[in-house]
């Protein structure tokens, strides 16, 4: 069955305000339900249940959803405070643990019970349901940088150098900038699900996933350049300097 099909039935083509009308003129004007249904274009047999039954919901089309409406905004909310953790989760996880919850609530479901994954038709209604959840290619950090980059040790950063500046006076052809950059042996991430409308994402990797290369440049401030060195972790580096070749070890 494709996933997206042009609609070819005349079904469900009344909305639940028309239906609160028919009703109301039935009990009101005492019409019989066959011209009430012909005036406002309702089948009889739907208005004729719904009459009896005292029953007014919407018109609904197809087999019923797995979770209810509360359930999918918890997986909603999970998926975005997963990502907000630097976890995010991929399809194939989520649909995994779509299918773990149904389990373990015990709640009816074809899903497929082999690979116990929710299937990608579900996957596509939630969205659709959904919309403040969209589809997005995370940037790759590390739990390093995660717990060093906080309030706290920016602010202590900044107390020390401070310190330094006013007990040591230095000038400005003493104070060097250093940058690094690195090339890490760790798989791009693939896309992650995020909530809608963010300007970027990070997903985290953990410690001893891969291995770094990395590229030191320096200069000070009165534009002094420093010999540049390159270390490839756990072998040879190079430096700029006389030495040209150096053990990984030794640095």
């Amino acid at each position: 069955m494709p996933r997206k099909r042009d609609r070819i039935t005349e079904k469900c083509q009344w909305s639940l305000d028309v239906l609160d009308r028919a009703i109301r003129r039935v009990n009101d004007d005492r019409i019989s339900l066959h011209k009430t249904a012909q005036e406002f274009k309702i089948p009889y047999s739907t208005l004729q249940k719904r009459y009896r039954r005292l029953e007014q919901t919407s018109p609904r089309l197809g087999r019923k959803p797995i979770f209810s409406p509360d359930q999918e905004r918890i997986l909603a909310d999970h998926l975005i405070y997963m990502t907000n953790l630097f976890y995010g989760l991929d399809s194939m996880k989520f649909r995994k643990i779509a299918y773990e919850c149904a389990e373990q609530l015990k709640i009816p479901h074809n899903f497929n019970k082999e690979s116990k994954r929710a299937g990608p038709d579900w996957l596509e209604g939630l969205l659709k349901r959904n919309t403040n959840i969209s589809v997005l290619k995370p940037g790759s950090t590390s739990i390093n940088r995660i717990e060093g980059f906080n309030k706290g040790e920016v602010e202590l950063f900044y107390k020390n150098l401070e310190e330094l500046m006013v007990k040591n006076k230095y000038e400005a052809h003493q104070i060097f900038n250093m940058d690094e950059t690195g090339v890490s042996t760790v798989q791009e991430p693939g896309k992650i699900f995020s909530k809608n409308r963010s300007e970027t994402c990070w997903y985290c990797h953990f410690l001893g996933e891969g291995k770094n290369s990395h590229c030191c440049l320096c200069n000070e401030f009165c534009w002094r350049l420093c010999p540049t060195h390159v270390h490839i972790s756990e072998t040879a580096s190079f430096s700029s300097s006389r030495e040209r070749w150096s053990s990984g070890r030794n640095l």
